[in-house]
Parts: structure tokens; sequence; C-alpha cells
């Protein structure tokens, strides 16, 4: 069983201080939009989560998911994408990021272990902004039928 952190951890410096207090622990981080959360999102969560002791998920925020995928995304907001992220058991901390910098950012003031990354990442691993927190880039594989937001918005519009 995992150990939680306390609930006041949302604050990058409380988390910081809770994981320096438990340095035996891996932290992982993988990031991402997360907008209209399916199974296939789960099924990475999960499997990252077992990867590590403590999953931290960066969540893109509005502006940086609109620049990413256009003017009708996200359909849920950062507060709502954030809310429901925090309700999935294999998740201890979330934090909208605005910018790649966020991103190191926290990997380095929580002193992540591992970054997940999806297979668009094979053979460019040094590419993943880890800053200084010097983490391992774990590609996870793509489980059996991934549909991505984009692809699910394009079969309800037919």
């Amino acid at each position: 069983m995992k150990l939680k952190p306390h609930p006041d951890a949302t604050s990058l410096q409380a988390a910081a201080l809770w994981c320096k207090a438990h340095p035996d622990l891996v932290v992982g981080m993988i990031s991402g939009s997360f907008d209209l959360l399916h199974d296939f999102h789960l099924r990475t969560l999960k499997l990252c989560a077992r990867q590590c002791d403590v999953l931290v998920v960066g969540i893109d925020s509005d502006r940086l998911v609109r620049e990413r995928k256009g003017p009708t995304r996200p359909i849920l907001t950062e507060f709502q994408r954030e809310m429901v992220m925090n309700a999935i058991k294999y998740v201890e901390m979330v934090y909208v990021l605005d910018t790649l910098t966020d991103y190191t950012v926290v990997a380095e003031v929580l002193g992540v272990h591992k970054v997940f990354v999806n297979q668009a990442y094979v053979g460019r691993e040094k590419m993943v902004a880890v800053g200084k927190s010097g983490a391992k880039v774990i590609i996870v594989p793509d489980t059996m039928e991934p549909d991505s937001t984009t692809d699910l918005i394009a079969r309800i519009r037919g």
C-alpha cells in the first residue's frame, strides 16, 4: 500500500517537504491534457503508478491545451480536469502546468525519480525536460486500442 501525502501537500512547497521527509519513496511524474478522461488514460495512470510509490500528474492549462489542440479544446476546464484527476486512486498529487518551465520546476522541486512519456518519445528520450532532477525517462507503451480525446470527439461528431 502506498503512503499518501497529507492533503495539505497541494502546494508545491508542502509537497516538496513531504517528499523530502520520505526519501525512500520513488516519485514518478506524467503530464498531459487529460481532457474527457477515458479508459486509456486510466490504464496509463495505473501502469505508471505501478512503477513508482508516488504518482504526480501535471495537467496542461486551458491555454496550453488550446495552443496544442485548437480553439475548441479543452472540453473540460483545467479546474474540472484537476478535480477529476485528484479523485483517481492511482494519483497522489496534481498540478496545472502552463509552460515547459512549470514541468521542470515541479520535477526538480519534488525530486522526481521517473518521468513517464508515451511511445511518441521512443528514440527521443533525451528531449524530455527533466531539469536538474536527473529523472529517468520511462516510455509507457500504448495498451490495446489507444483512444485519444481527439479521436473520441471525432467519433461523437461523426
